[in-house]
């Protein structure tokens, strides 16, 4: 929040982009250069958006940059069309305010500098927890425990984090929202479960 005389000054509302191509061209450009991405992270990538798979899973242990991955995600399925609807899921939204808003890693795509959030995030809700973009389209942070089942919401994209401890009752509402809106992606991302592929 800038201030100016005592008085809080709001931002200028940033140009919307004219041409989604051109936008998402020079998106492209900046997001693929802001950071070096290791091979699994890079065979999620291409299993979206290169192979067309709308279901994609990514079991991976604690270095395996889940987190990042997910944001990394987010931040292109919300830049690729306009007024894109997406989700990012954790358990509880107290995990996921802990995990990727206080430290403003959703907000900056995960970088430890504000370039890409100057460049291309239009205002951020810190009560609804929304990262709204420049081209129209938003990422929510969702806690599944709290939420009313998801019913009646239907994302363009949904991104489950530690999914082995999420609320299977949304899930399973989410998989028929997801189901009925074409073009609809989902990236699945936990942790090893104690007892080889079993998962409940």
């Amino acid at each position: 929040t800038k201030f100016s005389k005592g008085k809080k000054v709001e931002d200028e509302p940033k140009e919307r982009p004219k041409d989604d191509k051109v936008y998402f061209k020079k998106f492209l450009e900046d997001w693929e250069s802001c950071r070096d991405r290791h091979p699994g992270q890079k065979e999620i990538i291409k299993a979206l958006f290169e192979q067309d798979n709308q279901y994609v899973f990514y079991r991976a242990g604690r270095k395996g940059a889940k987190t990042t991955t997910g944001i990394d995600v987010a931040w292109y399925l919300a830049n690729e069309a306009p007024n894109r609807v997406g989700y990012l899921c954790y358990p509880t939204i107290a995990q996921g305010i802990e995990v990727v808003w206080e430290e403003g890693r959703l907000q900056t795509c995960d970088q430890k500098n504000d370039e890409m959030r100057d460049k291309y995030v239009e205002k951020v809700d810190d009560n609804k927890h929304i990262v709204r973009f420049t081209n129209g389209s938003f990422i929510k942070l969702i806690g599944t425990w709290t939420e009313a089942r998801g019913r009646g919401t239907q994302p363009d994209f949904l991104i489950f984090d530690e999914f082995q401890d999420c609320n299977p009752d949304y899930i399973e509402a989410m998989d028929a929202n997801l189901s009925a809106k074409p073009h609809s992606e989902c990236l699945i991302m936990g942790t090893p479960p104690k007892k080889r592929n079993h998962y409940e």
